[in-house]
């Protein structure tokens, strides 16, 4: 009987360990990632978009998915801290073959590319192709082109001429975000919170919903809407409490609301010359 109590104990103790520890296990399984593709795939269009991504993890989750549902050739999938490197181009080539047209002037720009070359790859890119980042970003590539957030992506489109500044959004690319976002809103708001000693996946997951949100609170903000961005910056803060990006978007929310907007000028320093 004593080897049958002690098996029968140990039985007892795993089972409610599992029972403990079942919401951590359930937060680390790879289902949120998994979630995190499908919502990704399902903002970008159906097949032929060029997907890059600043972030190689991004780019291996996308391929992932992509090999799940035996879809490979779905996107182009580029990451751009790769770019400047001939090898990867080359890479790129035997992998997507005409769809990635640029072996010979990238053979005649040498073992490392330079960001003008880079910035003109990706200009004449977008004039013919649907382009993508998964996220925010900023550098060289957008002094040629610029962003225009659809949802959780960004759609790469030339700059318009004689302007260097990103144009505002017009008021049908406010609705549209606004209804996938309100449309996603249930999903967002089952989502646990990252908190530093969440599982890494929650935080993960949340880093980049938050960062996309994020973005669209302050496109809503420069449009002037600025009871739609206080609502989003919250649930940013809900889900990612030391999100330091949304923390001051939203005290600037605040000082916009109380027509206390600071200025952008430098401080003036005394002197009598002009």
């Amino acid at each position: 009987m004593v080897p049958v109590a002690g098996v029968a104990g140990l039985v007892v103790v795993a089972g409610v360990q599992l029972w403990r520890n079942l919401p951590t296990i359930r937060q680390s399984d790879g289902r949120q990632l998994r979630e995190l593709t499908r919502v990704y795939l399902d903002a970008l269009p159906a097949a032929g978009a060029y997907v890059l991504s600043d972030q190689r993890a991004e780019v291996l989750l996308l391929e992932a998915a992509l090999a799940r549902e035996k879809a490979t050739d779905r996107h182009v999938l580029l990451a751009t801290r790769l770019m400047p490197f001939r090898r990867y181009h080359e890479e790129l080539g035997r992998r997507y073959g005409s769809r990635w047209p640029y072996q010979e002037q990238v053979a005649a720009a040498g073992e490392m590319l330079d960001t003008g070359f880079l910035a003109t790859l990706l200009h004449d890119l977008v004039r013919s192709n649907e382009v993508y980042y998964l996220h925010p970003s900023m550098g060289y590539y957008f002094e040629l082109c610029e962003l225009q957030q659809q949802g959780l992506v960004f759609r790469v489109v030339p700059r318009g001429t004689n302007s260097l500044a990103t144009l505002p959004a017009p008021p049908e690319r406010l609705e549209a975000n606004e209804r996938y976002w309100a449309g996603l809103l249930p999903r967002l708001e089952r989502l646990p919170v990252a908190t530093p000693e969440a599982p890494m996946e929650v935080r993960y997951v949340n880093q980049v919903l938050t960062r996309a949100i994020n973005a669209w609170a302050v496109t809503l903000q420069r449009a002037g809407q600025l009871e739609p961005a206080r609502r989003w910056l919250e649930l940013v803060l809900r889900l990612k409490p030391d999100n330091a990006s949304a923390r001051l978007s939203l005290a600037f929310n605040d000082e916009l609301r109380a027509g206390k907007a600071p200025s952008l000028e430098g401080p003036r320093h005394g002197g009598t010359g002009a």
